[in-house]
């Protein structure tokens, strides 16, 4: 379990590492090409996600756990939309990286943003 929470963590911060360089990019084509690592980086946490709350005593029903998932899940459908109409705005990488960080604050603190 530590190693697939491990590999877990290198796909998150790989992924907020890589949008924050993506606001600070002027190399649009770069950023084009990052999108498709986003993409699959996105869908490899969220694979490592279902199977580590497989492992856990967590269920899915858990608050954070559903918001998270909720919240990848609008990422990867942010993703595919920007590649699908051709968005490369560093605006659109700022909402991106703040979805990353209300993950990341509801898997550190164990509860939602809401409360």
């Amino acid at each position: 379990m530590h190693f697939l929470k491990f590999i877990h963590l290198l796909f998150a911060l790989g992924l907020v590492g890589l949008t924050a360089y993506c606001i600070l990019s002027k190399n649009i084509s770069f950023r084009k090409n990052a999108k498709k690592i986003l993409l699959l980086m996105s869908v490899f946490a969220l694979m490592t996600g279902v199977l580590l709350v497989y492992q856990t005593p967590y269920i899915f029903h858990t608050p954070w756990i559903q918001t998270a998932f909720i919240l990848l899940s609008i990422f990867i459908i942010g993703i595919l939309f920007s590649l699908y109409k051709k968005i490369d705005h560093p605006f659109f990488y700022s909402i991106l990286l703040i979805l990353l960080i209300l993950i990341s604050q509801d898997a550190v603190r164990k509860m939602t943003f809401f409360q």
